[in-house]
């Protein structure tokens, strides 16, 4: 299909619908109008004409800030996703509280995230409390996780429904020079002074094992992410804005979320609020640079089979800026969103080309959307196995991440296009064959295999002259 997907909510749909009833029945009818009110409306039919000549109308499902925030879960590591599940679980239940929506959909949300938050390996950071429902706790499991975060802590017991909060806090005689946020940086014998002088503190609380530790009210482990998706969902909410006040805009937003966040800084000593205008400022700075780059990039569909395709992105960066891979899925996760306007089952496979300024050197970055099976890895290997010399591929930094030369790059997109669609093929001759009949077949049909890749390739070569070739434009293309 040629057409563009336009998702719209039922508001704008069901108004689009009743401006095209209204142009119709204006057909139907014989009274004579205003020959200047003719005209607009004649315009009018036109434009919304071409709207449906251009544009599939896809209408959006009801969503909340957690359903937006949740896809970018993926392009953090896993102690920066439990606060972020945990926000998400909050923004969920604040929106089913204020719009009083109890639909078994929203419920279903709220599971998924208890579940994948219980599921993230290694998690010292979350608990759950089942007596209070699925909303979960951030708290963590001894005196040391909480005091590597932060030398100022509440105690939480969980039993003491009256008093949740106890009022244990301390300093823990920490001096002002010795305050470096992180316990395992003093000594060990402050350490050791900090401990003891706490554990006394706290016996009157039994059994130990009921206790949690939390910073203060609120702890956000990574308040940065915390931040960049706040401002990257703002950025989606008001689309329909001019570019220019999104990024001013956006950090002063009343979400429940970002309240939240303020109210925890209130609390806060200066050292806080140090912190919160050094992101401030940053975390706008970062992403005014980043989705510029996006904006400004270009964008390739690409047939990997008549029914499956790709979006190649093309950006040019500085060295060791925007190349790290978590930024990498940072910024994948953006293109895919703004492609598919959030919307998962329009979400595919996406290949970001990222130019090195001043440098021969390009990174290839293979990204997958949530619920999807990842190929990129297998696609990486084979290629980089086959290609040795072509390519750098650091399985220890990063398995969906290969390093280039800016003059290869045709070739190695060709190898891609090359492997990911025997992949494919293979995948769909399983399902309708089944493993048994498919390895009979293996041999008979490698030669027609290559015939049909040949066939496939000249049929792409054929709809690549048709569009307009953004990767050429980018210097891949030498001739």
């Amino acid at each position: 299909d040629s057409k563009w997907n336009l998702v719209m909510s039922e508001s704008e749909h069901n108004e689009v619908m009743r401006i095209c009833q209204s142009l119709d029945k204006f057909n139907d009818s014989d009274i004579d109008v205003n020959e200047n009110n003719k005209k607009l409306k004649k315009f009018k039919k036109k434009n919304y004409q071409k709207l449906y000549d251009h544009y599939n109308i896809v209408k959006e499902e009801n969503k909340c800030m957690c359903l937006l925030l949740y896809p970018y879960i993926q392009c953090i590591n896993k102690d920066d996703a439990t606060s972020i599940i945990f926000i998400s679980s909050i923004s969920l239940l604040s929106y089913l509280k204020t719009d009083q929506i109890t639909h078994e959909y929203y419920n279903k949300q709220i599971k998924n995230l208890y579940n994948d938050i219980l599921n993230i390996s290694d998690n010292n950071f979350v608990s759950f409390e089942h007596e209070r429902g699925l909303l979960p706790m951030l708290s963590f499991i001894s005196l040391n996780d909480a005091l590597e975060i932060d030398e100022r802590i509440y105690i939480y017991d969980h039993k003491n429904v009256k008093n949740t909060f106890n009022k244990i806090r301390t300093m823990c005689d920490i001096e002002n020079k010795e305050f470096t946020g992180n316990f395992r940086q003093l000594d060990l014998k402050k350490q050791n002074e900090i401990l003891v002088k706490l554990k006394n503190l706290i016996k009157i609380i039994k059994p130990m094992t009921t206790l949690g530790w939390k910073r203060r009210t609120y702890l956000l482990y990574n308040s940065d992410s915390f931040y960049f998706i706040l401002i990257l969902i703002y950025v989606y909410i008001n689309r329909d804005k001019k570019m220019e006040t999104y990024l001013y805009n956006c950090l002063k937003t009343s979400d429940f979320l970002f309240n939240i966040f303020k109210d925890r800084l209130k609390q806060s000593e200066i050292y806080d609020k140090l912190i919160e205008t050094h992101l401030h400022k940053n975390a706008a700075n970062y992403l005014s640079v980043l989705i510029k780059k996006v904006m400004e990039s270009n964008k390739k569909l690409v047939n990997i089979t008549s029914h499956f395709k790709i979006y190649i992105d093309i950006i040019q960066t500085a060295k060791n800026t925007y190349t790290h891979p978590f930024e990498l899925k940072f910024i994948s996760t953006i293109f895919s969103s703004f492609q598919s306007y959030c919307t998962d089952k329009y979400k595919t496979y996406h290949l970001i080309v990222c130019h090195i300024n001043d440098s021969d050197d390009t990174i290839l970055y293979g990204f997958t959307p949530l619920n999807k099976k990842d190929y990129w890895v297998l696609i990486f290997s084979r290629i980089a196995y086959s290609n040795s010399e072509q390519i750098i591929y650091d399985t220890i930094s990063d398995v969906n991440t290969i390093k280039i030369k800016k003059n290869d790059l045709r070739f190695i997109l060709d190898e891609i296009k090359h492997v990911f669609r025997s992949i494919i093929k293979t995948e769909t001759q399983k399902k309708i064959l089944g493993e048994n009949e498919l390895a009979d077949l293996e041999v008979s049909g490698n030669e027609d295999d290559e015939q049909d890749d040949e066939q496939d390739e000249q049929n792409e070569d054929e709809h690549d002259e048709h569009d307009e070739d953004l990767i050429g434009r980018d210097g891949i293309d030498d001739d």
